[in-house]
């Protein structure tokens, strides 16, 4: 089965092994480079219209740095998974970024055999960790300041 927002064939398209991170294998598809461009790309039309006020130089470096913290949130969204993933005792594989989001690929022989709470706690590591790196920007905020945080 595809994963959701995963246009690509994962089985056919090339894999170029990136890094190990967490005894977890990190993978590209060729595709890859299409989520940050897209991500920055994005950030700097929402901050055309968000920051009105700003020059236009400015509102290209403060979309870049929108697009470039998507990215980080979304590291930290697929190490979630994979802390979460150890931490229940089944961890994942390896993962792997496409064009327009990462896939978590666990070598499960039988995923149904495994208890609903593992699948749970799996799936709950990468929301959680963007609560707590959220929850920590509001804490910097509260202490620097600044639209960035």
């Amino acid at each position: 089965m595809q994963p959701f927002l995963v246009f690509e064939n994962m089985e056919r398209m090339p894999r170029r092994k990136l890094f190990t991170l967490f005894g977890v294998d990190w993978y590209a598809l060729p595709t890859a480079w299409i989520e940050p461009v897209l991500f920055i790309i994005l950030s700097i039309l929402l901050a055309m219209i968000l920051f009105p006020d700003e020059s236009f130089g400015a509102k290209i470096l403060i979309g870049i740095i929108y697009g470039l913290l998507l990215v980080v949130v979304n590291w930290l969204h697929s190490i979630g998974h994979i802390l979460s993933g150890k931490w229940v005792g089944a961890p994942m594989q390896a993962n792997l970024l496409a064009a327009l989001r990462h896939v978590n690929l666990y070598d499960d022989p039988d995923p149904e055999a495994l208890p609903s709470r593992v699948h749970v706690w799996r799936s709950l590591g990468g929301p959680l960790a963007n609560i707590g790196a959220g929850l920590l920007s509001l804490l910097l905020y509260t202490v620097i300041g600044g639209h960035i945080l």
